[in-house]
């Protein structure tokens, strides 16, 4: 009953005027070899969907990446509607870029453990490596309990970088237009940048909103006084009688 149910839907499903056989002498052969005699080339052809799909490709940054931008919460925000999340893995992201291109011999050492050259520019801020991949100093004050962990470990930044000038420019800004020693205070309780003061002094004086405020303002000379109040003359030589008083005047 088995093989009749098979046999059945074969016919109802093949053509049998399409069907081969194969002699016995040439089976052996045919499933060796696969050489299966050939009834033609009608085989249909099967037509596929082509369909154009979006996918996401994950690459490195470019090294311009930062280039491509005047300010740093463009840098940070390229797309709208971003999570607080998406926006500091973002900020890691560029920190992380900017520290290895001018210490990378820097970063090798630390991951595998060993003490970096005396001739580095940063031997003397104590650098380390922490669990998200960034590089900090490690000052004095790592056992207060009153400051945050940025502070007691600020991340490192070259001085002449472009996310160095651009993270400047945004201390300025939300400060709105503070001064240099206000400025040092909002970035070093987060980044160590060597000579960050310059930078500082840089922005302000490139501000055109501070330079117009910093401007002296023009004086005007003020007119030539009376001679009656310039020459000597005796008491009550000019005087004035109110010999009325006040009139009432009807509009």
């Amino acid at each position: 009953m088995f093989v009749a149910n098979r046999v059945i839907k074969i016919t109802q499903f093949t053509d049998v005027q399409k069907w081969a056989h194969v002699r016995s002498e040439q089976n052996l052969r045919i499933s060796i070899a696969g050489d299966w005699p050939t009834q033609g080339n009608d085989a249909p052809v099967t037509e596929l969907e082509k369909q154009a799909i979006k996918v996401h490709v994950a690459k490195a940054p470019p090294e311009d990446l930062l280039e491509r931008f005047s300010t740093l919460d463009k840098a940070l925000r390229v797309e709208e509607h971003l999570s607080a999340n998406e926006v500091t893995t973002a900020e890691r992201l560029l920190i992380s870029v900017t520290q290895r291109r001018p210490f990378v011999f820097e970063m090798g050492c630390l991951s595998e453990k060993r003490p970096i050259s005396a001739s580095s520019p940063i031997q003397n801020l104590n650098p380390f490596v922490d669990s998200q991949g960034l590089m900090r100093t490690c000052g004095r004050v790592t056992s207060s309990e009153l400051s945050q962990y940025d502070e007691r470990h600020p991340i490192i930044l070259p001085y002449d970088c472009h996310l160095s000038r651009l993270l400047v420019q945004f201390t300025h800004r939300i400060t709105l237009h503070g001064g240099n020693q206000l400025m040092i205070r909002l970035i070093r309780a987060q980044f160590w940048i060597p000579r960050v003061r310059n930078w500082d002094k840089s922005v302000i004086y490139s501000c055109k909103v501070c330079v117009i405020h910093k401007k002296k303002l023009q004086t005007q000379l003020m007119g030539e006084l009376p001679k009656e109040r310039t020459s000597f003359s005796l008491p009550f030589t000019y005087t004035g009688v109110d010999y009325a008083g006040p009139f009432e005047i009807k509009s």
